[in-house]
């Protein structure tokens, strides 16, 4: 189940996402990218109304790797 709240950022209304039963975050993987990559991030996330930077890429992720490694109907 996952519950959206609206909540105030930099001028901005996004929907936060708190996921019941969620994995905990406890991995951190610091890594560097060009400026114009995070813009488009940072417009993602406006536009879907991702609470936070590293949401929004958790999502791209997961929606990246959904795409290039397709669960089958059997698994």
């Amino acid at each position: 189940m996952v519950k959206s709240f609206l909540t105030q950022h930099n001028n901005e209304t996004v929907a936060k996402e708190s996921s019941v039963k969620s994995e905990p975050k406890d991995e951190r993987v610091p890594l560097m990218m060009e400026t114009s990559l995070l813009d488009e991030i940072d417009g993602y996330r406006i536009a879907h109304k991702v609470w936070s930077r590293g949401e929004a890429i958790r999502k791209l992720v997961k929606l990246g790797l959904e795409k290039e490694m397709p669960v089958s109907a059997g698994e």
